[in-house]
């Protein structure tokens, strides 16, 4: 489920209301899927000059599917922040109940286009 934030564009400052996720569970709601790789969660379009941005921070996606628990933390140098590993491993465990097995080894993602290309290609939980 989505919180409402306040956010600034970073291209224009002006300053608006936007929903940002922070756990994904594509087990529980299969459509995050779409909805993420089209672009509609955590990058929203500014209404005053319509700039696309990357709002919010570090968020997990849990896909069963695959088997897999994508960490995502954006980092321009590649290099996730230890502590922002951590703040996801604790919202993990209180998220998700039922430990899983590979839940041990989440995947580290740190760019949105990786991201991407990541959750399209679906498969078999190997990254």
């Amino acid at each position: 489920m989505p919180l409402r934030v306040s956010c600034v564009c970073p291209s224009c400052g002006h300053q608006f209301y936007t929903e940002i996720w922070q756990v994904l569970d594509l087990g529980e709601e299969p459509g995050l899927r779409e909805q993420l790789l089209r672009g509609e969660i955590n990058l929203p379009f500014c209404p005053h000059c319509g700039s696309a941005f990357l709002a919010g921070s570090e968020f997990l996606i849990h896909d069963p599917e695959c088997k897999r628990v994508i960490f995502f933390i954006p980092a321009p140098s590649g290099e996730a922040d230890p502590a922002s590993i951590q703040l996801l491993r604790n919202t993990l465990s209180v998220a998700f109940r039922r430990k899983k097995r590979y839940f041990k080894r989440p995947v580290v993602v740190t760019d949105w286009n990786e991201l991407m290309l990541l959750l399209a290609e679906g498969g078999d939980g190997q990254y």
